[in-house]
């Protein structure tokens, strides 16, 4: 009877355990949704504010045009060049803010694919995004391909990596007044460099860098580098380090 009853004990106590482990594990994955949807939502925000200052000058371009059309037949000069001119123009304009809008919606699929993708096609499609408005801050955003290689997985992820490690060289730059500060993206055989020119990254700081909830930001919440490293190993098989080069941090991605 003692047996039986130290047995009934024993799986009344592990079938607890379960029911606690099973909770601690849907709680860690609800939280981990949680980040990585708002880690989404604030690249979002970034994205449309991207778009709507691609698109600022087109618009401002083609309102002239549109404005001149009226002077031009009071001054007699509404004539066949003149209508040529004018679609011509109109239509670079008018396809160079329709190719934002295919990269910013192939940036965010609604059913994102598991399929083999060119590096070099993911990252280019970053850097026409945000080399314009990275440029208005005096930061050079520049792709350097010494040999294309593909991966096999979600493509948006990748690019969601790239996009968090620009993102925080680029306000780092920004912070410490570098002057002509640059960002360069370099595709090596099966791996990728994202290097800045931003002062690199404080010794006791760097080991610490791709922790959850550790920021060198005031106003950071260390979700970006920390889910970018979770992506690189979980989704890509690949490591994901950092060093200080010259005059700053090199962030490298390695796949196997």
């Amino acid at each position: 009877k003692e047996e039986l009853y130290a047995k009934r004990e024993l799986n009344a106590y592990q079938n607890h355990l379960e029911v606690v482990v099973d909770e601690a594990i849907n709680e860690s994955k609800y939280k981990s949704q949680l980040l990585i949807q708002q880690n989404k939502s604030a690249e979002i925000g970034s994205m449309v504010s991207v778009v709507a200052h691609q698109w600022k000058q087109p618009v401002n371009a083609i309102s002239m045009l549109i404005q001149d059309i009226k002077q031009a037949y009071k001054a007699n000069e509404l004539d066949l060049d003149y209508i040529e001119n004018f679609e011509s123009k109109s239509m670079k304009h008018i396809t160079f803010m329709s190719e934002t809008i295919v990269n910013f919606l192939s940036f965010y699929k609604v059913k994102p694919t598991l399929e083999t993708f060119s590096v070099k096609e993911a990252i280019t499609t970053i850097v026409s995004l945000f080399s314009a408005s990275y440029k208005v801050k005096n930061v050079a955003l520049l792709l350097q391909v010494e040999n294309d290689f593909t991966l096999y997985g979600i493509e948006n992820n990748l690019m969601q990596v790239i996009l968090n490690l620009i993102a925080n060289a680029k306000d780092t730059i920004i912070e410490r007044k570098v002057e002509n500060g640059v960002i360069t993206i370099v595709i090596e055989d099966k791996v990728i460099r994202v290097q800045d020119n931003g002062g690199g990254i404080e010794s006791q700081n760097i080991e610490k860098i791709f922790e959850m909830n550790f920021s060198t930001k005031e106003e950071g919440n260390g979700i970006g580098l920390y889910l970018s490293k979770s992506i690189i190993e979980s989704k890509f098989v690949g490591t994901l380090d950092v060093d200080n080069i010259e005059d700053g941090a090199e962030f490298t991605m390695t796949f196997y």
